[in-house]
């Protein structure tokens, strides 16, 4: 939640609200630990209930917030669904999701007409996100924590024009800082980086899924390193034994 401070604070100061009195919903509850972190972190109006969320948007009773904050369930049909309602409801969401959802061939379709490519935009860290799975949830040869997959946040500011944009955001100081800190040796954090993409093109390889070709083009790379390390080790291996 500390990545995307910057974004639900620039929500706040152009709404003239402040971290306290920020409304943000969670229409997903598991065990209600969202609302603690997020209110160590000063934003104590959150709405997060044990309640049928489809419903409430077909009987329209979703609560008026001012950003929609969630890390929904992946199986289908949960995440068309959320994105067909983040798209009409014209609020600002922040999305944590997996990275293989915007290869989707629903995530575009369901985002339109209301939101767009160009809108879109993604908080990642270099180091994966692992989550921590609560007691009595947790399947008996699992960890208790896990991290199988990337994942990170797809944002969109909806109809809240924000005083600085997308790019001034992408300049904000806690991603600077977050990216100095992996030169600063003596510092507790200094592998902590957080990458601010404006689309889906900037994204790092690292947080890519395997199915986009960026990463496919990466992946062959590596092969290619690898077989020519071969060769070379093989060579040198040939040379030694005809010396010997």
């Amino acid at each position: 939640y500390e990545d995307i401070c910057p974004i639900l604070d620039a929500i706040a100061k152009k709404l003239n609200k402040t971290r306290e009195t920020l409304y943000i919903y969670d229409p997903y509850y598991c065990e209600g630990s969202m609302r603690e972190r997020l209110q160590s972190l000063g934003y104590k109006n959150i709405y997060n209930k044990k309640e049928d969320f489809y419903n409430i948007i077909e009987n329209k009773q979703c609560p008026n917030y001012d950003v929609l904050v969630t890390n929904p369930p992946y199986s289908e049909p949960h995440v068309p669904r959320l994105l067909e309602y983040v798209a009409t409801s014209n609020k600002p969401f922040l999305l944590l999701m997996p990275n293989y959802f915007y290869m989707k061939d629903y995530y575009y379709p369901c985002l339109q007409p209301g939101v767009t490519r160009e809108n879109l935009f993604y908080i990642s860290p270099e180091v994966r996100y692992a989550y921590h799975t609560p007691k009595g949830r947790r399947q008996k040869k699992s960890s208790k924590f896990t991290a199988p997959f990337p994942s990170f946040w797809y944002c969109h500011l909806a109809a809240v024009k924000v005083d600085t944009s997308i790019s001034k955001l992408a300049g904000h100081e806690i991603y600077q800082k977050l990216a100095n800190n992996n030169d600063n040796n003596n510092n507790a954090n200094s592998k902590r980086v957080v990458n601010f993409s404006v689309n889906v093109d900037e994204l790092p390889i690292a947080v890519l899924p395997e199915t986009d070709p960026r990463k496919r083009v990466e992946i062959n790379d590596r092969k290619r390193e690898k077989h020519k390390l071969r060769k070379i080790q093989k060579q040198q291996q040939q040379q030694q034994q005809q010396q010997q």
